[in-house]
């Protein structure tokens, strides 16, 4: 029975009972009000660091730096992908919780040693543990990892119905 003077749940209650049963860790509040646009994405080859700021020149693509004084912290996640094995990543996010630049890291060599310049004034911090998938990532920040990245199967899945759905009513109709 129910104490008579206990609120009745709410959305926001259900949401959070929901995503502590699922997922195993308490949502957080956004980390910042408005989402910036999708984050530029490079490989750690073509990212310079000085004590000035990290700069970004891959190519065919364009170009673009950020000041130290600009950056709140760097982010190392470990992604774990089934059957593919794992990735690593580094998030520069603005002092707002931003990402302002994925790095990924290329081949087995690690990049950590890559921030040494920025170390005084940016930390490198490593991302949670519950953090280890795609989808938790772009949960976080999802202006650094698009829905492609989180969900393949279920993408790719889409775009198979969708091609299905349109060559059947094209053979419904007679076209083609």
């Amino acid at each position: 029975m129910p104490r008579p003077d206990a609120p009745l749940p709410t959305r926001r209650g259900w949401r959070d009972a929901l995503m502590r049963l699922v997922v195993g860790h308490p949502p957080a509040e956004p980390r910042h009000q408005t989402s910036a646009a999708r984050a530029p994405r490079v490989r750690a080859r073509w990212v310079r660091v000085t004590a000035d700021g990290v700069t970004w020149a891959p190519p065919l693509r364009a170009t673009g730096q950020v000041a130290a004084g600009d950056l709140g912290e760097i982010v190392e996640l470990h992604l774990e992908y089934p059957g593919n094995g794992s990735a690593t990543y580094h998030l520069l996010l603005d002092r707002h919780g931003v990402t302002r630049l994925r790095v990924h890291e290329w081949g087995y060599r690690s990049i950590r040693s890559l921030w040494s310049p920025l170390r005084p004034q940016v930390p490198l911090v490593a991302a949670p543990w519950w953090c280890s998938r795609a989808k938790d990532a772009r949960r976080s920040w999802p202006e650094a990892f698009g829905v492609g990245h989180a969900y393949p199967v279920a993408l790719t899945l889409g775009v198979v119905a969708l091609y299905l759905a349109v060559a059947g009513t094209f053979a419904l109709l007679g076209v083609g």
